[in-house]
C-alpha cells in the first residue's frame, strides 16, 4: 500500500533525498530534471487535482499531465533518470 502525501511532503523527501533546495525543484530551466520528477511524484502520490499541481508550478493543468507523461518516456529511455525515480519511490514507500 502506498502512502498517501501532499505536494509538500513530496517536495520535502525530494530535497532530503537527492540533496537539493526548493528553488531547484521549482526552476523552469530547460532540462532540469527535478521539476518534472516533482511533478510525477506528485501527480501518483497526492490526491491533487491537475490543476492544483499547475498552481503550484505556475502552469496549466494540461501542461501538467504533458509534463507528466514525458517523464514516464524518460524514465524509459534514461538510465540516470530510472534510478533517481527509483531511490524516490523507495523513499517515498517507506514513509
Amino acid at each position: 500500500m502506498l502512502t498517501e502525501y501532499d505536494k509538500d511532503a513530496v517536495m520535502a523527501k525530494m530535497m532530503q533525498v537527492l540533496k537539493i533546495e526548493k528553488n531547484i525543484i521549482l526552476d523552469k530551466r530547460r532540462g532540469n530534471p527535478c521539476r518534472p520528477l516533482a511533478i510525477y511524484l506528485i501527480k501518483r502520490f497526492t490526491p491533487h487535482s491537475l490543476s492544483e499541481i499547475g498552481n503550484s508550478f505556475k502552469m496549466d493543468y494540461s501542461a501538467v499531465s504533458q509534463a507528466a507523461k514525458k517523464f514516464e518516456l524518460k524514465i524509459e529511455m534514461n538510465s540516470e533518470t530510472k534510478e533517481i525515480m527509483q531511490r524516490m519511490l523507495t523513499a517515498l514507500m517507506e514513509g
